[in-house]
């Protein structure tokens, strides 16, 4: 049997009806549970607003800290996939800017709510109730724009966390160009300048660096705040043992 457009109007009205006779019976048998569930409900909200206005502060307070006077930033994101393209998102983001002398200007980390799941949560450790009330990318889209164009972004695999913040850039809509800075990839120069190790992954280079990782922050691999502090650490405990000058080694990308 055929349902034509004014039998959907009368299934919706009906719908509507019993929704609202339901609503009502709830409201007048468990006026507790009711009014509960709406300060839960509402609770959330003020949390998931709270925690974008906190992180968008925080950045805008990070960025004009630092604008003026980085010469490069450190960055690490964490993903819930391995490609951009395929639609995987930054889940964890985190940055340390310094001066030409590679001193510490400040630091921001936070986690990122994402669109879609929050993807291995065995390798990066965030889980999607971690995500709850984070920020979206869009609320630190600009500030963090403002931050990298015109810089040096340092990165270890940079193509990995440069295609994830265009990605990001780009899916926030906020942009008629994208932010320019060049980078300095800290795989390819540890290739050139670290000798004896088995690989080139960012644990490896900071034991053949002797970099002493008890006074890193985050909660170890794969957090990011502690891979973006190792990877600053890697690219200084090269520069300064064979006096690499910024631009000599960054590259637009």
């Amino acid at each position: 049997m055929a349902v034509s457009k004014g039998n959907w109007g009368c299934f919706s009205c009906f719908g509507v009806v019993i929704i609202g006779a339901f609503g009502a019976y709830i409201v007048q048998a468990f006026p507790v549970l009711f009014f509960l569930a709406l300060a839960i409900v509402a609770a959330m909200i003020g949390l998931t607003l709270w925690g974008s206005r906190k992180a968008r502060q925080e950045i805008e307070a990070f960025v004009e800290s630092v604008h003026e006077r980085r010469a490069y930033v450190a960055v690490d994101v964490e993903t819930s996939g391995l490609e951009s393209g395929d639609g995987a998102e930054i889940v964890q983001i985190a940055l340390i800017a310094y001066d030409e002398a590679h001193t510490e200007l400040g630091r921001f980390s936070t986690v990122v709510k994402p669109r879609g799941d929050v993807g291995p949560t065995n390798i990066h450790g965030i889980t999607k109730a971690a995500t709850r009330f984070a920020p979206r990318f869009d609320v630190l889209a600009v500030p963090l724009a403002r931050l990298l164009d015109g810089s040096i972004v340092v990165a270890h695999n940079a193509a990995f966390d440069i295609g994830f913040l265009r990605a990001e850039f780009t899916r926030s809509g906020k942009f008629a160009t994208l932010p320019r800075f060049q980078a300095i990839d800290t795989w390819p120069l540890a290739q050139r300048y670290v000798t004896g190790t088995a690989n080139f992954k960012l644990p490896t280079c900071v034991d053949a660096l002797g970099i002493d990782v008890r006074m890193a922050p985050g909660s170890g691999q794969h957090d990011a705040m502690y891979d973006v502090w190792c990877c600053a650490q890697v690219f200084q405990a090269i520069a300064r043992k064979h006096a690499l000058k910024l631009d000599a080694v960054a590259e637009w990308m």
